[in-house]
C-alpha cells in the first residue's frame, strides 16, 4: 500500500500547503489573545442619570470581578462571576461570550471611584475605569470623556 508523502512537490501544491500552515498559524493566534478593549479614561455623568461601562476580549470571558476603590475603602462588587446576567445593589452585569458589561442605575456619588476589572479568558488582564458624579440630574443627559 502506497501512502501519500507530507511534502508538497510541485510549485502550486507548495504555495497552496504555504497558505495552510499561515492560516493555521493566524487562527491559532487568534485563539489565544484575549485582546481586552475596555471603556477608557474617566466617565463623568450627572447624578441621577444611568451610566454604562464595558470590557470586550475576543475570547470567552472565564471570571470577572469588578472592584470600586474609594479613598479609604475597596468595594467588591461582584467576584469571580462568569457568563449571565448579575445585580447586586445599583450595578447590573452583563457577562455574555467576550463580552462584559456593568450598568449602574440611578448614579450617587457613592458610585464615584475608580473601578477595577479583573478580567480572565486565556489570560488574566485588569483595566481602570474612573468615573466622576457631578451635581443634580440633567434629564437625558450622562456624558462619556475618553483620554489616554
Amino acid at each position: 500500500m502506497q501512502t501519500c508523502p507530507l511534502a508538497f512537490t510541485n510549485p502550486i501544491s507548495q504555495a497552496l500547503g504555504a497558505l495552510l500552515l499561515l492560516a493555521a498559524s493566524l487562527s491559532a493566534q487568534n485563539e489565544g489573545w484575549d485582546v481586552p478593549t475596555c471603556t477608557e479614561g474617566v466617565v463623568s455623568v450627572s447624578q441621577g442619570t444611568n451610566v454604562a461601562m464595558s470590557c470586550n476580549i475576543s475570547n470567552t470571558f472565564s471570571l470577572v470581578t469588578i472592584t470600586l476603590c474609594r479613598l479609604r475603602e475597596n468595594k467588591t462588587i461582584f467576584h469571580n462571576v462568569s457568563q449571565g446576567r448579575f445585580s447586586r445593589d445599583d450595578w447590573q452585569l452583563w457577562v455574555q461570550g467576550g463580552v462584559a458589561q456593568l450598568l449602574i442605575k440611578g448614579v450617587q456619588d457613592s458610585h464615584a471611584g475608580l473601578y477595577m476589572w479583573h478580567l480572565r479568558g486565556h489570560q488574566r488582564n485588569n483595566r481602570y475605569i474612573t468615573m466622576e458624579v457631578s451635581g443634580a440630574a440633567v434629564p437625558g443627559n450622562a456624558r462619556r470623556s475618553s483620554s489616554q
